[in-house]
């Protein structure tokens, strides 16, 4: 046993310098600000500017106006990237539903000043919405749309203002939950800070909510949205949808638009003018 005991304390030690590595650079392992310039991945020039937040940070943001009887769609994006890289999504819906757009780079992230945390990203997506707000757009015409880690801000906004309605994509039970899938043998529930808990926001909202995923998605397993939609509000209008063969990253190029925001669009609005071919019923997978 006393041959051994060297080896123990060894691996003892080894967990703990892990484990408090992992918190100490937890940040680094939840955000990934990708700050290539905005210009040199997007075509477009036009149609950038700036909020405030409440806490006084100023955020980039990317928006195109909808046309008469159209919603617009706020864009919360993921832990990586920002604002460039979502243009395809936002000329899509522009030009082919007439619906307006904004995106909004979190704090931190490019061309926005301050650092990203949980209670930050939540203060930069109130604020986005209060703005539009603000600037003339009902609330109950703003589609709030959370992509990955902005599924927990969008809920918050659904939850704590009156929406269109909320629309998840790759969205996660909690990041609590991911990284206790990744970490099992670690107490990530005590050395994470940030835990992400839409399970204990999303049975708030009371407008309708759809979640999207990949069957593929190794980013964000797709059992994650599945527990996430257990914790909606009874009765409420909801409904999840599976794409077959899509990841994380590529659920426009595998029929998000046609198959669900132009659907939903026509439903929720039906004056707002949308490509006749991409407003068929909604057709749950999952």
């Amino acid at each position: 046993m006393s041959a051994l005991r060297p080896i123990l304390i060894g691996l003892v030690l080894a967990y703990a310098i892990i484990a408090l590595g992992a918190c100490a650079l937890q940040d680094r392992l939840i955000y990934f600000p990708d700050h290539t310039p905005i210009e040199t991945v997007s075509a477009r020039t036009d149609g950038y500017g700036a909020v405030t937040t409440a806490d006084g940070e100023t955020l980039r943001v990317w928006r195109a106006a909808a046309e008469p009887d159209c919603p617009t769609l706020l864009h919360l994006h993921g832990n990586g990237g920002h604002i460039g890289y979502a243009q395809p999504l936002n000329e899509a819906i522009v030009e082919r539903t007439g619906a307006g757009f904004m995106a909004v780079s979190w704090r931190g992230y490019v061309g926005s000043t301050g650092a990203p945390s949980q209670d930050g990203l939540v203060t930069d997506a109130l604020s986005a919405f209060d703005h539009l707000v603000a600037d003339g757009v009902p609330g109950d015409e703003i589609i709030v749309h959370g992509f990955s880690l902005g599924a927990y801000p969008a809920t918050r906004v659904a939850a704590e203002r009156d929406v269109a309605f909320l629309l998840l994509e790759a969205p996660y039970e909690s990041v609590l939950s991911v990284a206790q899938g990744r970490m099992p043998f670690f107490p990530v529930r005590w050395l994470l800070r940030d835990h992400y808990r839409a399970d204990q926001v999303i049975g708030d909202v009371v407008e309708p909510i759809y979640i999207v995923h990949g069957d593929a998605d190794r980013v964000i397993d797709p059992v994650q949205s599945e527990r996430l939609l257990e914790h909606v509000r009874p009765g409420g209008e909801t409904a999840r949808y599976v794409f077959a063969g899509a990841g994380h990253n590529d659920l426009l190029l595998r029929g998000f638009l046609e198959d669900v925001i132009a659907p939903a669009i026509t439903r929720r609005f039906p004056l707002c003018r949308a490509n006749p071919a991409m407003t068929q019923p909604l057709q749950a997978e999952g």
